[in-house]
C-alpha cells in the first residue's frame, strides 16, 4: 500500500512537534480516519527509535499486556527484556510492574505507540496499568496513544495538561488539496475534491465513499447496511475471482496470512493465490518478498464478519484447525480461547496445562480461574493436570485453607504422592499450605515424596519452625529472585536472622516480594521511621497483606506507642488472616494483642487471659510461636508478681526462667540465645523500681543456656536490650 500514500507534510509536522514537546499525545478519531498511516508517516520524521504495539481484545488481560509491552519495547531498549516475567512472578502488581518497565527505559530515547486503544475501554485493569505506565515514564520515552473512541485514562496528577496534546477529526481531515492527490492516486480525478470535502467532513475513507457513491454506486450493494462494508463488498471483493475471495475470508482468522498458515486451514495453492491478490491492490500490506500479508483491521473485521455467516459446523472446523496452528506455533494462550470457543475441552486443556502458570505468574489471576472453572469438569476425576495450577493460585491469594483443600482432594484420589514427584511447584506449595493449618506430618509425608530441588529446600527450611523437626542448626536455602523467597525471608525473620532478612537486593523484584520481611526487621531493630514508611507504602493489594498489616503494623504501632492505630490494625489484620484460614497467622496474631496488653496497656490479666486462650488452640505447636508465648506469659508472671528481692520473688521469677528457658533449648545460635534469655528484660526495664525490680536483680531470672555467653557481660548485655526494646 506504500505505493498509494499521500505525503500530508502539514499533518506529519504538526504530530511531530507535539510528540516532541509533550510526554502524551492522543491521536482519537474514527475508523478510517488515517491515524495510524499519519503517526507512522510523523514519527519518520523524529530522530527516535519506534516501538509499535497494536492491541486487540485479548490484551485487555493486564499481565499479558505488560508481556506485550515489554516485547514491543526491548527492541529498541534490551535492558527491559526478561523484567516483567520476574517481576510477575514476584508478586508485584501489575501497575507497580508497569512503572518499573517504564523507569527501566530511562536510558533509551523512544517513542513507543499504543495502537487499538478502544479494545481496552472498560479494561479498568488494563488501563489503569497504562496510566501508570505514563506517570513513570521518563522523560526520554514519548507515548502516542491511538483510539477510535475516548477512552478514560488517569495517568496521575504528576502528569499535567500542559504535558498532554492531542490529535482528533479536525486535524486528521483531508484538505481539498490532499483529496485531489489521493483522488488521483485512486484513478478518479474526475471527482471534485472540494464537493467530497465538503460531504465528508474530510473523512479520508469517506471521501473514497463519496467519489465511488456520487459515480456508480447504489445504496445497499454488496448486501451491507454498513457503507464501509458495502463498499468493501462492492468495490473489493466483487471484483476479484470466486476463489481469491474465499481465501480472503477463510484466512481472515489469521493476523498474518502466509502459503503455510493457509494450508493448516484447508487451502490449497495458497503460494499461487497469494501471488495473484498481490496484484488486485487491496486495503493489505504485504511483507518486502511479498510471502506474506496482514489485511487491514477494518478489512480483516469485515471479513470475519463475512466468516461468521458460513455453516456453524464450518466455522468451528476452521477454528479447531486455527487452535491447533497456534498450538503448534507455540502461541498456547491464544490456543485456549480458540478451544474454548468453540467447546473443544480436550485441547483447551491441553493448551491450558502447557501455559496456565506463566498465566498465573504474571498475575492474570481472572483468566486462570475462568479457565479453571471451564476445564475443570474436562480433567479425568482425581487428575493433576490442573492441580498445580489450582494450587499456584490459592497460594498467590493467600488461600491456604484453599490448598490444603486440593491437596486433601488429590491424597483422597491417591494422587498427591505422583503430584509431589512430578510437580516441585506443587509439592512445595501442597506443604507449605499444610504447615499454615498446622498439620505438619501431612507437611513431612509431601516433603519425602518429593525429589531435592530448590522449592523443596524452602519449605524444608520452613518445617524448621515446627516442633520436633530441627536438629541443629537448619540448612539456610540460596534465594533464587523468585516467588519461593517471600517464604525463605518469613523464616529468615522467625529465626532471627535478622542480617539475612534485611540483605540488599540486586533486582527489583526480589525488593518488592522482600518488604513486609524489611519492614520487619528495621523495626525489630528500632529504625522505626524507616518501617513506618515502608509499612504506608503497602497500600491495598500489596504483596503478603494479611501479614503486612496482620502482624508488621501493629507490632509497628506498638512500638511507636500507638494504642488506639494498634487496636485497628490488629483488627484489621484478623480479618485478613481468617481469610488465609491460617491457624499460624491466628496464633501470632494473638501473640500481638497480648503484646498490647503488655508493653501499652500493662495489663498482664488481660494478657494471660488471652495467651492461655491461645495455648488451648494448640498455639504451642510450632517452636517459633512457642518461643513467643513463653516470653510473654512470663513477662506477665513478672508484672504480676513483683518482690523487693530475688528470694522474696523466687517463685514468680522461677516460673519465669522456665517458661523461657523452652524457648532457649531451640535456639540455633549465639544471637538467638540472646534474644531468647533476654526477652523478658525489656519489659522488666520498662517497669523500674516502682515493681520492686532492678538491673542487679534480672540475673535470677535469666535461664541457664544464657550464662554460656559469659555472666560477667551480663550487664552490658541488659544496657543494649534497655537501648533497643524494639527487639522483641
Amino acid at each position: 500500500m506504500a505505493e498509494r500514500l499521500v505525503p500530508r507534510p502539514r499533518l506529519h509536522r504538526l504530530i511531530a512537534g507535539l510528540v516532541d514537546s509533550h510526554r502524551l499525545v492522543w491521536v482519537t478519531a474514527t475508523a478510517g480516519a488515517g491515524k495510524t498511516t499519519a503517526v507512522v508517516q510523523a514519527v519518520a520524521e523524529l530522530d527516535r527509535p519506534l516501538a509499535w504495539l497494536t492491541l486487540d481484545g485479548t490484551d485487555s488481560a493486564p499481565g499479558r499486556l505488560l508481556v506485550y509491552l515489554e516485547a514491543a519495547i526491548s527492541g529498541e531498549a534490551p535492558q527491559v527484556r526478561g523484567l516483567v516475567n520476574g517481576v510477575l512472578a514476584a508478586g508485584v502488581g501489575h501497575a507497580e510492574t508497569a512503572g518499573l518497565l517504564a523507569d527501566a527505559t530511562a536510558d533509551t530515547p523512544l517513542v513507543l505507540v499504543l495502537d487499538g486503544l478502544e479494545h481496552l475501554a472498560g479494561a479498568g485493569d488494563a488501563l489503569s496499568l497504562l496510566g501508570t505506565l505514563v506517570r513513570y515514564a521518563p522523560a526520554s520515552l514519548k507515548i502516542i496513544l491511538l483510539s477510535r473512541v475516548d477512552v478514560l485514562l488517569d495517568p496521575g496528577s504528576g502528569v499535567g495538561v500542559d504535558q498532554m496534546a492531542a490529535v482528533g477529526e479536525t486535524e486528521l481531515a483531508f484538505t481539498p488539496a490532499e483529496a485531489a492527490e489521493a483522488l488521483t492516486n485512486a484513478g478518479m480525478a474526475d471527482v471534485d475534491p472540494v464537493r467530497a470535502v465538503e460531504a465528508t467532513g474530510g473523512w479520508v475513507t469517506g471521501v473514497l465513499f463519496e467519489a465511488w457513491r456520487s459515480r456508480e454506486h447504489v445504496a445497499g450493494t454488496g448486501g451491507e447496511a454498513d457503507p464501509l462494508h458495502g463498499y468493501l463488498s462492492s468495490q473489493i471483493l466483487a471484483r476479484l475471482e470466486e476463489e481469491e475471495r474465499e481465501f480472503l475470508i477463510t484466512t481472515a482468522l489469521l493476523d498474518e496470512v502466509t502459503a503455510a498458515r493457509a494450508a493448516v486451514l484447508g487451502e490449497t495453492g495458497s503460494g499461487e493465490r497469494m501471488a495473484g491478490l498481490r496484484a488486485k491492490h487491496l486495503p493489505v500490506s504485504w511483507s518486502a518478498a511479498a510471502t506474506s500479508m496482514r489485511c487491514h483491521p477494518r478489512f480483516r473485521e469485515y471479513l470475519l464478519a463475512r466468516l461468521e455467516r458460513r455453516d456453524q459446523e464450518q466455522v468451528r472446523a476452521l477454528r479447531r484447525a486455527y487452535g491447533d496452528l497456534l498450538y503448534s506455533e507455540g502461541h498456547f494462550e491464544e490456543s485456549v480461547e480458540q478451544f474454548l470457543a468453540i467447546g473443544a475441552w480436550d485441547r483447551a486443556l491441553d493448551a491450558a496445562e502447557a501455559v496456565i502458570g506463566k498465566v498465573i505468574e504474571r498475575l492474570d489471576f481472572p483468566v486462570a480461574e475462568r479457565w479453571l472453572r471451564t476445564l475443570r469438569p474436562a480433567d479425568n476425576p482425581g487428575g493433576t493436570r490442573l492441580a498445580p495450577a489450582e494450587l499456584m493460585l490459592a497460594i498467590a491469594n493467600e488461600d491456604y485453607a484453599r490448598g490444603c483443600l486440593i491437596a486433601d482432594k488429590l491424597d483422597a484420589a491417591g494422587v498427591r504422592g505422583q503430584l509431589a514427584q512430578t510437580s516441585p511447584t506443587g509439592a512445595s506449595i501442597m506443604a507449605w499450605c499444610y504447615w499454615h493449618l498446622g498439620r505438619v506430618e501431612d507437611m513431612r509425608d509431601v516433603i519425602e515424596s518429593a525429589p531435592r530441588s530448590p522449592e523443596i529446600e524452602a519449605v524444608r527450611y520452613l518445617m524448621s519452625l515446627a516442633v520436633g523437626t530441627r536438629t541443629g542448626s537448619p540448612t539456610v536455602p540460596a534465594l533464587t529472585a523468585g516467588p519461593l523467597d517471600a517464604l525463605i525471608k518469613r523464616v529468615h525473620y522467625a529465626h532471627g536472622r535478622f542480617r539475612e532478612a534485611d540483605r540488599a537486593e540486586t533486582s527489583p523484584w526480589t525488593t518488592a516480594v522482600s518488604a513486609p520481611w524489611k519492614a520487619a526487621t528495621l523495626r525489630a531493630t528500632g529504625h522505626l521511621a524507616e518501617a513506618l514508611e515502608l509499612y504506608q507504602a503497602a497500600g491495598p493489594g500489596s504483596r503478603s497483606e494479611a501479614w503486612m498489616h496482620g502482624i508488621v503494623g501493629p507490632e509497628l504501632m506498638i512500638d511507636l506507642r500507638k494504642a488506639e492505630d494498634a487496636r485497628n490494625v490488629i483488627a484489621r489484620g484478623r480479618e485478613l488472616m481468617k481469610a488465609t484460614g491460617s491457624l499460624v497467622f491466628e496464633w501470632q496474631n494473638w501473640l500481638i494483642e497480648a503484646k498490647l496488653e503488655l508493653r501499652v496497656n500493662n495489663n498482664p490479666a488481660a494478657a494471660s487471659a488471652i495467651l492461655e486462650r491461645m495455648e488451648a488452640a494448640g498455639g504451642r505447636s510450632y517452636t517459633f510461636i512457642a518461643e513467643g508465648l513463653d516470653t510473654w506469659l512470663g513477662l506477665a508472671l513478672l508484672m504480676s508478681e513483683p518482690g523487693p528481692s530475688p528470694p522474696d520473688n523466687w517463685e514468680g521469677a522461677g516460673k519465669h526462667r522456665i517458661s523461657v528457658s523452652k524457648s532457649v533449648e531451640f535456639a540455633s545460635d549465639a544471637t538467638r540465645r540472646v534474644r531468647c534469655g533476654m526477652c523478658a528484660v525489656i519489659g522488666v526495664s520498662r517497669l523500674r523500681p516502682a515493681h520492686g525490680i532492678t538491673v542487679p536483680r534480672l540475673p535470677w531470672m535469666l535461664p541457664r543456656p544464657t550464662f554460656s555467653l559469659g555472666r560477667h557481660r551480663f550487664g552490658q548485655i541488659a544496657g543494649w536490650l534497655t537501648a533497643f526494646p524494639h527487639c522483641l
